[in-house]
């Protein structure tokens, strides 16, 4: 297993909540995870255009510094290595 100390999680919550349908989120207590709720539908919808998202669940890799997507098919990167030894793919 590779440890690598510079890596963010950003988790983008896509379910559609409504006033009458507002569930918790899950607890993440690690540092370097986070939770996105996009509440307006546009912004959702530019930010999953932007990151060229296309199904549930996806796994994109972004360089945070230039925001250049590195990989948008990081689920089958991840299952073909599960332990990261070719990280950052």
């Amino acid at each position: 297993l590779v440890e690598v100390d510079d890596v963010n999680v950003v988790i983008i919550d896509l379910d559609l909540y409504n006033d009458d349908d507002i569930r918790p989120h899950p607890a993440i207590s690690e540092s370097g995870w986070y939770i996105i709720v996009p509440i307006n539908i546009m912004a959702k919808s530019r930010l999953l255009r932007a990151l060229r998202y296309c199904s549930t669940p996806s796994l994109i890799v972004v360089d945070a510094s230039t925001r250049q997507i590195i990989t948008d098919d990081g689920r089958r990167l991840l299952q073909d290595d599960p332990n990261g030894l070719n990280f950052p793919w």
